[in-house]
């Protein structure tokens, strides 16, 4: 259940970094990283376009380990 919450919790997060990143820049760039609270970061690995829509594969690291990746 905690690794369920928490998952979600991290697509909210990367959905709104997507959506702020979007409105200042056409596109993401691979290995670009954002630091969130809790000494996590979000790094973006790579993006593709699909069906005229852009995708991202992230992950999401705790202090250096990985917590998480899609």
């Amino acid at each position: 259940m905690k690794a369920r919450i928490t998952a979600v919790m991290t697509l909210g997060l990367m959905q709104s970094l997507l959506v702020a990143e979007a409105q200042q820049s056409d596109s993401l760039k691979p290995n670009s990283s954002y630091q969130c609270n809790d000494d996590m970061t979000l790094t973006v690995v790579r993006c593709a376009q699909q069906n005229g829509k852009e995708y991202c594969e992230f992950k999401l690291e705790q202090k250096g380990k990985l917590a998480f990746q899609a």
